[in-house]
């Protein structure tokens, strides 16, 4: 399969979508790549990569050859490129801005998911009672868990680090959860943003390796599910992904409870970062629907 121009920019930038969005607490990267089209294929090449990474660990090289034969490179490579920039980068900036501009930066990602929101309708076939129910029980649920408070940052132990990053990869593969949001509830956040401004090898690579085996143990059951359930799964997903923009609500107290905006100076400008943020889900979905032709 030919990488033409606009799909190569196309997997860039929702690369960098995802990255960027990893490092909020709010929104998944899964929520983008289901959104902008790509949810499906990356979960396929994720369940293809942990197989062959096993199959490495104890020595069969040439059934892990066969493995990494089948990966989608054309998606993975470029994708992976974007995320990697945006986690390097962006860690940095974003922690910053977080500490100094958060309703900003929550009203610009409040905007890029609600202007991405009509294209995953159009992936469910048929509607019926069941994928309703799924729909209004994911939405139900995501908007529950990201009403939860935030934990006080602390010293985590390195299996405390390890066991949070095997949940929150979950909530980042799954639209509508928030790992980086999970890893808020745990009081892990900080310390991951801290762990990549610093270079700390002892939590990156703690980070690395509980992320891997919450994948092995995650992907392939998530992948049976959407290859034999599909609607339903992805109706369940929608609502997730609607029930999480709670999270991203740019105005909120420090206890995550809803209030208003702190005067029209505020409003204003936290209106125009949502469509600022509205702008940029335009500007991918040109691309998703370029890609797609």
């Amino acid at each position: 399969m030919r990488l033409s121009l606009s799909r190569l920019i196309h997997y860039l930038l929702v690369g960098a979508a995802i990255g960027s969005v990893d490092l909020i607490p709010g929104v998944s990267g899964g929520t983008l790549a289901f959104v902008f089209g790509l949810w499906e294929r990356l979960l396929e090449s994720l369940a293809i990569l942990t197989a062959a990474f096993r199959k490495i660990i104890i020595f069969r090289f040439s059934d892990a050859k066969e493995e990494l034969v089948r990966l989608d490179w054309l998606l993975v490579l470029p994708v992976g490129l974007g995320v990697l920039t945006a986690l390097i980068l962006g860690a940095s900036l974003i922690g910053t801005l977080l500490d100094s501009h958060k309703e900003l930066v929550r009203s610009f990602f409040f905007g890029l998911v609600l202007g991405a929101l009509p294209l995953p309708f159009r992936r469910i076939e048929k509607w019926n009672m069941l994928h309703a129910f799924l729909f209004i029980l994911g939405f139900c649920t995501s908007f529950l868990l990201s009403s939860i408070p935030p934990q006080e940052a602390f010293q985590p132990p390195w299996y405390f680090v390890f066991l949070g990053a095997s949940v929150s990869i979950c909530a980042t593969i799954l639209p509508g959860l928030s790992g980086s949001f999970v890893l808020l509830l745990l009081g892990l956040y900080e310390p991951f943003i801290d762990g990549i401004r610093d270079r700390n090898l002892l939590v990156l690579s703690m980070f690395i390796l509980g992320s891997w085996f919450g994948l092995n143990l995650f992907v392939g059951r998530v992948r049976w599910l959407l290859h034999n359930h599909r609607d339903s799964v992805l109706s369940g997903l929608l609502g997730m992904m609607l029930g999480g923009l709670r999270v991203l609500w740019p105005w909120q107290s420090e206890s995550g409870e809803l209030i208003q905006s702190a005067g029209f100076n505020n409003l204003l400008t936290g209106l125009l970062c949502i469509f600022f943020g509205l702008m940029a889900a335009l500007v991918i979905n040109r691309f998703t629907i370029s890609a797609q032709h």
